[in-house]
């Protein structure tokens, strides 16, 4: 079964993508929306950032759900439910969804927290991990830095606080 506490996809994969086969969705990502630019917790010790993510519960989150909608998540009278996302994203059967576990600097990205919740009928799931030791681990860094220069042959490219490849 799934995982029904808050935890990361660390240890290796940087890379998670959830595929939601018969579109139920119930993932839920508290921290997702946390603007990295406001607080920088990728640079403080895990215990400083879990104090800040802390802090900003109930002001950023991502909530996923199918065909469910989402108010079987939401609705405190039905359920005991604090949960207060800042963004719903609604999937089909068939969507996927990918995040990165790891900040470019090859820190855990605690922002990618998530947990599954419980739904009212089968979910069924689909994950792929992508791992690489050499992209996430200590030294990691500069592996992506020779990859991204070997296919540049040179030219300066970098992956920026997105994570995404600047070209």
């Amino acid at each position: 079964g799934g995982r029904f506490d808050n935890h990361h996809d660390g240890y290796g994969r940087y890379l998670t993508v959830l595929t939601y086969l018969n579109g139920v969705g119930g993932t839920y990502f508290p921290y997702g929306n946390n603007d990295s630019n406001e607080n920088d917790f990728t640079n403080q010790s895990e215990e400083q950032a879990m104090a800040t993510l802390q802090d900003s519960v109930g002001k950023c989150g991502i909530l996923i759900v199918g065909k469910e909608g989402a108010n079987p998540y939401l609705d405190t009278t039905t359920s005991s439910s604090t949960m207060n996302p800042k963004t719903v994203v609604k999937i089909r059967m068939g969507d996927a969804i990918a995040f990165y576990n790891y900040a470019p600097d090859g820190e855990r990205d605690l922002r990618t927290l998530h947990c599954g919740l419980s739904v009212s009928e089968e979910k069924w799931i689909a994950t792929c991990w992508f791992q690489s030791e050499a992209l996430t681990g200590p030294f990691g860094y500069l592996k992506r830095d020779r990859l991204l220069e070997d296919m540049d042959g040179g030219n300066d490219k970098s992956i920026g606080d997105n994570g995404i490849l600047g070209i």
